[in-house]
């Protein structure tokens, strides 16, 4: 099934990180066994494609499994376990914590931002995939504001932590998980419209925000909506940006 990923990766618009490493996540490590990311870079080896750079999206429990399933770093979904509406500080502060944590414990990471968590239409209206959620597993919704400061605080993480964040990456929750809380995409215009999206590409494009972020000078900033996984991806970091379709289709930018 892995050669059907070898076109991806060599897409030119593929997000790469680290002199051409594809970014690729094992969204847990359901039915993995320690021979399958060696025998995937073997492969990616023999069609000529850079070593991929493989990231476990987690939890706590699984730390002990980056080494040794061959991960290069992790990451997290979001932050879920949040209840009866908690602040969206309380979820930022968190976050903030989960990325100290996977760095104490001496793993690459990439820092993972949650835009929300708001689970109750699942169990107002049950998915066949997984069992109903608690009516109380849901936290405020952040400002626009919030949102946007809470994602240039990753990209400001990775920047001050450059042998944690290697890949210079950082992981957007999410892009369209509506019925799960968390989303960038326009709506609506009652339910925000463009607000979000806005505040960010306002946010990335006031140079304030970046000279105190240190983030350095002719980094190129991409934000790459990827549909196989509704994420928002955040690569290099940055004075000019984009915000790009998986095609390579610009859809907004600044400098």
């Amino acid at each position: 099934a892995y050669t059907e990923l070898m076109s991806h990766f060599a897409n030119p618009h593929y997000q790469k990180v680290m002199n051409d490493r594809p970014l690729f996540y094992f969204f847990g490590t359901y039915g993995l066994t320690p021979e399958i990311i060696p025998a995937l870079r073997t492969l990616c080896n023999s069609y000529g494609i850079g070593n991929p750079y493989i990231v476990l999206l987690c939890t706590n429990g699984y730390l002990g499994v980056v080494d040794s399933f061959g991960f290069d770093a992790i990451s997290m979904y979001g932050v879920s376990w949040l209840n009866d509406g908690a602040p969206y500080q309380d979820l930022a502060e968190t976050e903030i914590k989960q990325w100290e944590y996977f760095r104490s414990a001496g793993l690459s990471v990439v820092p993972h931002v949650t835009t929300g968590w708001d689970k109750r239409p699942r169990y107002d209206n049950p998915v066949f995939w997984e069992l109903p959620p608690s009516a109380s597993n849901w936290t405020e919704q952040g400002t626009p504001g919030q949102i946007s400061n809470h994602i240039v605080e990753a990209i400001q993480w990775a920047d001050n932590n450059p042998v944690t964040c290697p890949a210079h990456a950082v992981l957007i929750y999410a892009w369209n998980e509506f019925d799960e809380g968390g989303w960038l995409c326009p709506t609506l215009q009652q339910f925000e419209g463009t607000a979000r999206i806005e505040a960010l590409h306002n946010h990335l494009n006031n140079t304030t925000d970046i000279a105190d972020g240190n983030l350095g000078e002719n980094i190129r900033l991409i934000l790459l909506p990827n549909p196989a996984r509704d994420f928002v991806s955040v690569t290099g970091l940055t004075e000019d940006w984009q915000i790009t379709d998986m095609y390579g289709n610009v859809k907004m930018s600044g400098e």
